[in-house]
């Protein structure tokens, strides 16, 4: 799933999708959708893409956090496409992390495997 993908009117959705992924080296894209209702002008809806392969998406995956420092993809993400179920244990281990964070700020908390990580900093 893109999020951030910009939206207009009559848009050419496969070549604004494959202009992302070239950025980070796929080229090969079967499928590209946008999901969800139309009518907000302030959010663009998310793009579901369909890649060839299990193997490319989850180097799109990882390559994804170089979108961070390019100038004209920077407000764009991708992450998997998850379930209902998915999304609700994902978004209480959101909420669990950032009270680690504030709980124990001296550390390092992130999600790894659906897990909630730890690293401790030794002074």
């Amino acid at each position: 799933m893109m999020f951030g993908v910009p939206e207009e009117g009559k848009e050419n959705l496969s070549e604004k999708v494959h202009e992302v992924l070239s950025a980070l080296g796929v080229k090969r894209v079967t499928e590209v959708c946008r999901v969800g209702k139309t009518g907000s002008k302030e959010r663009p809806r998310p793009v579901k893409v369909t890649l060839s392969c299990v193997s490319t998406a989850r180097h799109v995956l990882v390559q994804a956090k170089k979108l961070r420092s390019s100038e004209k993809f920077s407000a764009v993400f991708i992450r998997p496409d998850r379930t209902l179920e998915e999304r609700a244990a994902h978004r209480l281990l959101i909420e669990e992390l950032k009270k680690k964070r504030e709980g124990e700020p001296g550390n390092k908390h992130f999600i790894r495997f659906g897990t909630i990580i730890t690293e401790v900093k030794i002074d």
